[in-house]
């Protein structure tokens, strides 16, 4: 009996955590869509000469955004980020990084903009095109500038020529507006979240990760040479297990560990396009191997404990 009226309070309080999560989240990202949605109007019809500091507001809109959710994530004992910089350089404020993730579930992009708050510029990242038509989220990404990425097929190209360059183009222009003052590039390579099945589909030769893509990093590489200062290669692990967003509001997952690494930016020196790709698709399979080991000492660690 006593067991059972503790699960019952248990539950009880987890519903009052994932409410209340629920709420301060909402009130965030409603209220930085207002302010972003104010100073993008702005940004709009003032001088050129202008934009920069205004370009620069949006970024305190970010930064406000996650300090809620840090402070939420901490008041409410949601969970304990563990966080381990393995770096040749201190991370840097006002440094230019393109960070590298792996990417399991919506939470990650929580986590990653409240842990590196105090570490890193704010966090830009691709966003599918299809988010821009989502309530909030979608006015959130345009007022930021993210750019929207859209995979096409041959036969889709094939038929509109056009979208073979899109998302050069897409990111190239953004990528402009990065420079106008410290600022992250996130790729998620993987493209999609992780699961069993399309790792199975995929046929990845990686056991915790699905097969990178290089195309949108290579672009970032590309447009941002001369401002990035090194890459940031974070991985992230739940040791309880991937929480759906709801299961990390509620506070049912204790723990996550989070690991930094820098890799120095490829050089080009005026080589071709496809010795920079096959440079590029080279430094990225030696980090997804690199990360995947990791994952690997992680998984085996939390089955002996």
């Amino acid at each position: 009996m006593a067991i059972l009226k503790l699960l019952v309070s248990f539950k009880q309080m987890s519903l009052m955590k994932g409410v209340l999560s629920c709420l301060l989240v909402t009130f965030a990202a409603t209220s930085g869509c207002v302010i972003l949605g104010f100073w993008k109007i702005v940004t709009r019809i003032s001088a050129n000469k202008a934009e920069p500091l205004l370009l620069r507001q949006t970024d305190y809109t970010i930064i406000w955004w996650s300090l809620v959710n840090q402070k939420m994530i901490q008041w409410l004992g949601l969970s304990k980020i563990t966080i381990d910089v393995d770096t040749n350089k201190p991370l840097d404020l006002q440094k230019w990084y393109l960070i590298f993730c792996n990417h399991q579930t919506w939470v990650d992009i929580l986590i990653l903009q409240t842990s590196l708050l105090q570490l890193t510029p704010p966090i830009k990242f691709f966003t599918k095109s299809q988010l821009k038509w989502v309530p909030f989220i979608g006015i959130a990404m345009y007022g930021l500038d993210f750019p929207y990425v859209k995979r096409a097929t041959r036969e889709q190209i094939k038929a509109n020529p056009i979208l073979a360059t899109l998302d050069r183009d897409n990111i190239f222009e953004a990528c402009e507006r990065f420079k106008n003052h410290p600022t992250c590039v996130l790729n998620f390579l993987e493209g999609t979240r992780f699961s069993p099945a399309k790792h199975q589909q995929q046929s990845s030769k990686y056991k915790h990760l699905l097969s990178p893509k290089i195309g949108g990093a290579s672009y970032v590489l590309e447009a941002m040479r001369d401002h990035l200062d090194s890459i940031l290669d974070i991985t992230i692990y739940y040791p309880e297990g991937v929480p759906t967003f709801w299961d990390f509001l509620s506070g049912k997952n204790k723990n996550v560990i989070m690991q930094i690494k820098d890799f120095p930016i490829p050089k080009q020196s005026g080589r071709s396009s496809s010795h920079h790709k096959r440079e590029v698709q080279s430094l990225v399979e030696k980090i997804w191997e690199e990360k995947d080991e990791y994952l690997q000492d992680l998984t085996q660690e939390s089955c002996v404990s």
